[in-house]
């Protein structure tokens, strides 16, 4: 992994505009503590900590900025806002005011995905944020993003990060990962 930022005694360097805002979130972490940090984080719309082989990024923000097609340019919003309603095509091809079947069409052009597929990230990239953010358990935050259960939320965690939502959350606090097995 490539270090985002280099600390050595009180020296610290970087390179990089992203880097850079990395390593300011470091210091707010250092003389104020986690919780304000993460806080600053949040309302920048940034990750906390980010590794340094993965980009700083917001799905919600990269779906906005991309869309072309008029009926989609605020569905990114609307959607996170309500994922804990049901979010089927029919559901999505209303508020784009479009037939479901016009609305598929468009929408794996735009996206280049299925809507499923696009609700799911778009609700464990919501769990990710909470499980930074919030001390909540994994029920609260699986019910509070539109995922049915616990295990609902586990299995599309870890296909999405590579991590169980337990590890992650450590792993973002700076503590040291605990050997997480699956649930089948």
């Amino acid at each position: 992994m490539n270090p985002i930022f280099i600390k050595e005694g009180n020296v610290y360097t970087t390179a990089g505009v992203s880097a850079g805002i990395d390593l300011a979130l470091a210091l707010t972490e250092e003389d104020w503590g986690y919780k304000a940090a993460n806080s600053v984080a949040r309302q920048l719309v940034l990750f906390m900590r980010r590794g340094g082989n993965q980009a700083q990024y917001s799905t919600l923000l990269r779906e906005q900025e991309k869309v072309s097609e008029p009926g989609f340019k605020n569905l990114p919003a609307w959607a996170m806002a309500n994922l804990c309603q049901k979010l089927d095509v029919e559901t999505l091809a209303k508020f784009a005011s479009m037939s479901p079947r016009t609305f598929v069409r468009r929408f794996q052009k735009e996206f280049n995905m299925t809507p499923a597929l696009w609700i799911r990230t778009l609700r464990v990239e919501a769990a990710r944020d909470r499980l930074e953010s919030t001390s909540d358990g994994l029920k609260q935050i699986a019910a509070s993003t539109g995922l049915r259960d616990e295990l609902t939320l586990r299995r599309a965690f870890v296909a999405r990060y590579g991590l169980s939502p337990r590890n992650y959350r450590q792993q973002t606090r700076g503590e040291p990962l605990l050997e997480d097995s699956l649930v089948a």
